[in-house]
């Protein structure tokens, strides 16, 4: 099911007849997991009526992933296209034999970040081509990716892709009005407290069962074992960040109420030092804000020391208040639903200066 984003397929459908400031667009798109950037870009590429190829980097070497895309370019058997010993090789290749100047098509490359973690020379292989030949082509590129830290970087003067760029898109969760797409049975009041447990995260909501009531749900899915729910959080942190232990402990001890530096520090046993920077980190991934008092001019936020730590992500904050503590203990199911029923109204509380901020904007 596809629900909501007009005013991303708004953007994306202008590149289609967009001349400045050339034929060609190189585009960025970029979010984190389980927004839906996949589903978003296949649905405007078909929908398009323009020949198009989409291609996703895995983690493997270089090679691999090269005789991978020549493959899908080509649509040709991995051992029947053909094959290349550098990034810059393949895109000149690209450039003069794939490209048409007749037929404009939508290149689509998903997973950026596992091709130039890879090999570096797939970005300067690309800048290169872009400048000598795909600029002047009839070809709309868009280049897609979860690591957020990453992607934003290769907008930077680093970068060198820097002033490439036709157009950039950070694809955000699902507004709350999507819930009632997925949940159209359900009342406002549960629309309202699961958008408090689970955001607008597209695959969430699919996850869940729109025939059973958010209890049921919570209970059968959420809280059953082996659910993608259970392993979600460490399965995105696993993908992102190293010490693992390090980082839920810090979640943790922000989940139990402790907020400064100093707190959180002591809470998960850490030194000040090395929460900071792991912090910085869960700011990067979206997981972690840093709230500073309103009160507070632009220069003394930049060096104020009164910054409070909060998890941002919906889902995290559920987990780590509700699920992780039933994992580590021996309380059933449904001791764990009887104190989530217990909890949730405080729990959602917290959520609606969200929902009120969103409803204001629109």
């Amino acid at each position: 099911m596809f629900v909501d984003r007009e005013e991303e397929i708004t953007f994306l459908d202008g590149l289609l007849t967009r001349t400045s400031p050339g034929p060609a667009q190189l585009v960025l798109l970029y979010g984190r997991r389980r927004t839906g950037k996949t589903a978003l870009l296949q649905h405007w590429a078909e929908r398009s009526g323009l020949p198009y190829t989409y291609w996703v980097a895995y983690k493997e070497p270089a090679a691999a992933q090269r005789r991978g895309f020549c493959a899908r370019v080509t649509d040709l058997p991995e051992d029947q296209a053909p094959h290349f010993d550098s990034w810059p090789a393949l895109w000149r290749w690209l450039a003069s034999q794939v490209v048409r100047p007749e037929e404009r098509r939508i290149l689509i490359l998903d997973e950026l970040q596992y091709a130039s973690e890879a090999d570096p020379a797939m970005l300067s292989g690309l800048q290169h081509a872009w400048d000598q030949h795909l600029k002047h082509a009839q070809i709309i590129i868009v280049l897609c990716g979860s690591q957020v830290g990453t992607l934003e970087s290769i907008m930077t003067r680093q970068s060198p892709l820097f002033g490439r760029f036709t157009g950039q898109w950070l694809l955000q969760p699902l507004p709350f009005s999507a819930l009632k797409d997925f949940f159209p049975n359900w009342s406002s009041a549960e629309r309202v407290a699961l958008y408090a447990i689970v955001g607008g995260i597209p695959a969430y909501l699919e996850w869940l069962d729109g025939r059973q009531s958010l209890s049921a749900n919570i209970r059968d899915v959420i809280l059953s074992p082996g659910s993608m729910f259970s392993a979600e959080p460490s399965l995105l942190l696993y993908d992102e960040l190293r010490e693992l232990s390090s980082y839920h402990a810090i979640l943790r001890a922000i989940s139990a109420g402790n907020h400064t530096l100093k707190e959180i520090s002591d809470e998960a046993l850490i030194s000040r030092t090395n929460v900071a920077s792991f912090l910085s980190r869960l700011q990067e991934l979206r997981l972690v804000e840093r709230r500073l008092p309103v009160t507070l001019t632009a220069s003394q936020r930049r060096r104020s020391k009164q910054g409070r730590y909060h998890l941002s992500d919906a889902y995290f904050r559920f987990f780590y208040q509700f699920v992780a503590p039933h994992q580590r203990s021996l309380l059933s199911a449904e001791q764990t639903l009887e104190h989530i029923r217990h909890h949730l109204r405080d729990f959602v509380g917290e959520a609606f200066e969200s929902l009120a901020q969103q409803w204001m904007a629109h």
